[in-house]
């Protein structure tokens, strides 16, 4: 059997492995942490656009109803509507309130949504207009006195989560992500102004 010399021959020793190891693994830790942040970062301005959309949808359907309004009366959660009809006969209600929502499945928690009713006392029907897992924080309805009545309304949700020492909500935060503002939660808020254009008919 003929041993070979391999003194001549090149290599990696023990020590150039473990430095090659050291430099690989440092430079794959900064590779998934800066792969971590970007994928937080898209997962959050597309829950954030997601919880502009849901709360836009639910003020453009609230102010839908809100111009064709006689009347408008408002306790504190539910705004309601004495709405007229297409054919400009009838007056219907249509009322909308915040409501605690069912719970979500996702984390087992309620959080406060804008539940839409219709069809009077004797035949209401409700519908749920705002996403379960993104916290309505703020609904709130003011009149300016006048002919016609202006009624200016104010829908927020939550879309961060926040700790107990932060939350003012019923049962906890919501799940959605982005807008952070100095490590507390973020909002998503609308403001519009409406005329009841049903005073004039």
């Amino acid at each position: 059997m003929a041993i070979k010399n391999i003194n001549n021959q090149k290599g990696f020793t023990l020590i150039e492995m473990i430095v090659a190891l050291s430099i690989f693994s440092i430079l794959a830790i900064f590779v998934l942490d800066f792969y971590i942040k970007s994928s937080k970062n898209y997962i959050g301005s597309m829950s954030t656009r997601e919880a502009q959309q849901n709360i836009r949808s639910t003020m453009e359907m609230i102010t839908r109803y809100a111009k064709l309004s006689r009347t408008a009366n408002w306790d504190g959660s539910t705004l309601s509507l004495n709405v007229r009809d297409e054919n400009n006969i009838n007056n219907y209600t249509v009322s909308f309130t915040r409501i605690l929502g069912r719970v979500n499945p996702g984390d087992n928690k309620q959080y406060d949504v804008i539940q839409m009713t219709t069809g009077g006392n004797s035949r209401p029907f409700t519908s749920i207009l705002t996403s379960q897992n993104l916290n309505i924080s703020t609904f709130n309805v003011e009149f300016s006195p006048g002919v016609p009545t202006i009624i200016t309304i104010t829908l927020g949700g939550r879309t961060e989560e926040s700790d107990d020492a932060t939350a003012t909500t019923r049962q906890g935060q919501s799940t959605e992500q982005g807008l952070s503002r100095n490590g507390t939660f973020g909002e998503v808020r609308f403001r519009t102004s409406v005329a009841l254009r049903g005073q004039y008919y």
